[in-house]
């Protein structure tokens, strides 16, 4: 008897095993309908990528080098260690 909670997140809801990390691998495979040699079929997998789009992290937006440079110097500290530095010259 496998026992499940429904994921609330999602407007589909999907069955989520309680306590995963207590289950075997064989439990958990059983329990998705997954065949642990050739892993989801492919109408599962199209299915999820029309629901969630690429399993990738969405980039981000780079800064310029110099302004990654100028930010080392955006401190309160630094600033003060700076003008002692000029002064000492």
């Amino acid at each position: 008897m496998h026992q499940t909670t429904m994921a609330k997140e999602s407007s589909n809801p999907k069955l989520v095993i309680d306590y995963p990390w207590t289950k075997t691998k064989e439990e958990i495979a059983d329990f998705y309908n997954v065949d642990e040699d050739i892993g989801l079929p492919e109408e599962r997998i199209r299915q999820d990528f029309e629901l969630y789009g690429p399993n990738e992290l969405p980039t981000e937006d780079s800064k310029p080098l110099w302004k990654l440079i100028l930010e080392q110097f955006d401190d309160l500290l630094v600033k003060i260690l700076l003008a002692a530095a000029c002064i000492s010259f």
